[in-house]
């Protein structure tokens, strides 16, 4: 996969400096002809009115200027955060890192008394684990990894008073 991912990479360098300037050749014009927008025109007018203000206010400039980046660094952290609701599935799941010189099964004994520890809790549904790399191979952990995936029950069949953030802090 990785050299799949390289030789795209190659390709589109050499594309970039072999077929881009023969296509550019190809198909714009011979003489191109630089127009001023109006917009452009009204951005020029406000810039020369302003330069020479920041200019003799340089102090003020700087400090309007760090303001604004403040600002753009406040909104930058919430940054995506509107996108990307909350998820709460009713589910853990929790991974566990083994000694890594362990065997697969050695572990197994581990793993197993871990599962039987994470089913004790009365939120659990059931407990399906994990334990070394999976079958297709893209996966680099090695046998010392186990893997548990944790569905919970309703929130009624709960015990009372017992929230999902006072029970994964225990």
């Amino acid at each position: 996969m990785s050299r799949t991912y390289a030789y795209a990479l190659l390709g589109a360098v050499i594309a970039t400096f072999t077929v881009t300037p023969v296509m550019a050749a190809v198909l714009l014009p011979e003489r191109v002809s630089e127009v001023e927008t109006w917009l452009v025109r009204q951005v020029r007018k406000v810039f020369n009115v302003v330069l020479p203000l920041a200019v003799r206010r340089f102090r003020l400039a700087a400090a309007i200027a760090c303001l604004f980046l403040a600002i753009c660094g406040l909104l930058g952290a919430r940054l995506g955060t509107e996108f990307l609701p909350k998820l709460e599935e009713g589910n853990l799941w929790i991974r566990a890192l083994l000694p890594p010189t362990i065997t697969l099964e050695a572990g197994m004994d581990s793993v197993a008394r871990m599962r039987d520890i994470i089913r004790s809790y009365a939120p659990v549904y059931t407990v399906v684990s994990e334990q070394g790399r999976g079958e297709d191979a893209t996966d680099p952990d090695g046998s010392f990894v186990a893997e548990y995936f944790v569905p919970l029950k309703p929130h009624e069949e709960w015990p009372s008073g017992l929230s999902k953030e006072r029970w994964s802090a225990r």
